[in-house]
Parts: structure tokens; C-alpha cells; sequence
């Protein structure tokens, strides 16, 4: 697990017509996934702010560009990302040219929706003011021998302050984690 902050791009500082300084987060996953994961093949989800679908001036195409080029040697099994707004929480695929849900290669990038941020109104902070709430699940399954190994993702929500609440959305993705061998 990866977690970014704000989005993946180089450099330090907020460049000219972009909203967001990418605090050389694409320098340490680069250094991180290289001492961390190597070339081991083990699972990454990686974990972010901005949705890398959005305008260019939240994430510049050319950091978009490389943070693709960076997860490429590794199995990058999903994206996690918020910053939409209470949109419902959604999945979709991204194969480095094009996001959609009709995509039948790339990556999965989860939307877990805004619902977990808890809205407070600035004159009384104890009284909620979206009503919106919720949680992410995230579970992977390294099913005995090679097959069946999965990513299971879900959205636990209330969009009435807990009055009434399920599993909004559900998703179950394959994924491949490898197998250790021990050297004895």
C-alpha cells in the first residue's frame, strides 16, 4: 500500500496554472516501490487525493503521463482516490490513454465518494451538516495454490446520517499475488 497524498507528479512546488504542488511524490513512490516491492510482483494499491480523470490543472497530464510509466514494472492492482464531492462511490478502468467503464484492460481506480467526510457546521462543530456518511473496505484474498487470489472492495453508506445504512457498492476483482517459495 502507497499513499501519495494529494496526487502522483514531481517536484516539490505548485507549477504555473496547476492547482496542487505534487510534494515530490512521484520521486518517493518511484524510490519506494524500488526498495519496497523490487521485483518481487507483490500486490500495490496505491492511494491518492485527486482523481486522475480530472482537468489538467488539478493533475498535469505530463505527471499523469509519468505516474503511468512508474507503475508499470509492478502489479499495481488498484487506485484509490476521493476529492469528488459525494458523487457515489464508483469504479472505473484506466489503461494510460483512456479511463471508462467499458475499458476491458488497465487499471481499476475506486472512487470511495466523499461520504467518510464528516461535514460540521462552523458555528456548532457537534451538529452534522451533510448527512452523507460511510467507510471503505478493503480486503485481499491470497487463496491457497495460484488461482482465485482477489481484491474485494466495498462501500459501507448512510445517506441520511445512519437512519439507514448497507453496503452501498460492491466490487470482487481477480487479481494475481505470487507464490513464495521457501529456500531451505
Amino acid at each position: 500500500m502507497e499513499a501519495l497524498g494529494i496526487l502522483g507528479g514531481e517536484g516539490e512546488e505548485r507549477r504555473k496554472d496547476h492547482h496542487y504542488a505534487p510534494r515530490a511524490s512521484l520521486e518517493f513512490l518511484r524510490e519506494d516501490l524500488a526498495d519496497q516491492v523490487g521485483d518481487s510482483g507483490r500486490p500495490v494499491m496505491l492511494f491518492f487525493h485527486i482523481h486522475p480523470n480530472g482537468p489538467e490543472f488539478d493533475w498535469p497530464s505530463e505527471d499523469l503521463a509519468m505516474f503511468w510509466e512508474t507503475m508499470q514494472p509492478y502489479n499495481v492492482i488498484a487506485l484509490f482516490h476521493g476529492h469528488t464531492h459525494a458523487s457515489p462511490p464508483s469504479r472505473m478502468m484506466w489503461d494510460g490513454e483512456q479511463f471508462g467503464n467499458s475499458l476491458t484492460a488497465g487499471l481499476n481506480i475506486f472512487n470511495p465518494d466523499d461520504i467518510g467526510a464528516a461535514k460540521t457546521d462552523l458555528q456548532d462543530p457537534s451538529k452534522a451538516v451533510g448527512l452523507p456518511h460511510g467507510f471503505l473496505y478493503v480486503e485481499l484474498i491470497d487463496a491457497k495454490g495460484t488461482q482465485d487470489d482477489h481484491l474485494i472492495v466495498r462501500s459501507y453508506a448512510s445517506r441520511d446520517n445512519w437512519a439507514t445504512h448497507d453496503w452501498h457498492s460492491n466490487w470482487k476483482i481477480n487479481v494475481a499475488i505470487p507464490k513464495v517459495v521457501a529456500v531451505e
